[in-house]
């Protein structure tokens, strides 16, 4: 009994070819991989700034209403005089924030007065500001 050889294929990857990565191949990889972490890295940047925003606007808002409220459980007749304008210094996350609060009234009738109170406060040159308004009846 004969055997029958069968005839072996060549590999089709040559010996000089699997020997790894050329110098380009990992030049243009880890480019590649850098343009990626920048990118991530400026969406990382953007966040957290809008979210310090957002932090200022909601410090705003509480010292607004909190300054409405005052005015509102005043006498009826205690509230006179124009516009007064405070400043108020907030620490938010490492960070000291100025705001203006202005606070006016304007007379409706004599029964009634809309109070004003305007927080006012600049962040990366920026003026923000935010305004509640409410009606006190006597």
């Amino acid at each position: 009994m004969t055997a029958i050889r069968q005839p072996t294929a060549k590999p089709l990857i040559s010996p000089q070819s699997s020997r790894g990565f050329t110098l380009v191949e990992v030049m243009v990889a880890i480019l590649i991989l850098t343009v990626g972490l920048l990118g991530l890295l400026q969406v990382s940047i953007q966040a957290s700034e809008q979210n310090l925003r957002n932090a200022f606007r909601t410090e705003a808002v509480q010292i607004s209403e909190g300054w409405l409220l005052s005015r509102r459980v005043q006498p009826f007749d205690n509230i006179t005089g124009g516009l007064k304008s405070e400043q108020v210094a907030s620490r938010l996350r490492g960070f000291t924030m100025n705001y203006t609060v202005e606070r006016s009234h304007t007379d409706l009738s004599t029964d009634s007065k809309q109070l004003i109170v305007t927080v006012r406060w600049n962040y990366k040159n920026n003026q923000y500001f935010h305004e509640v308004r409410s009606v006190r009846t006597r």
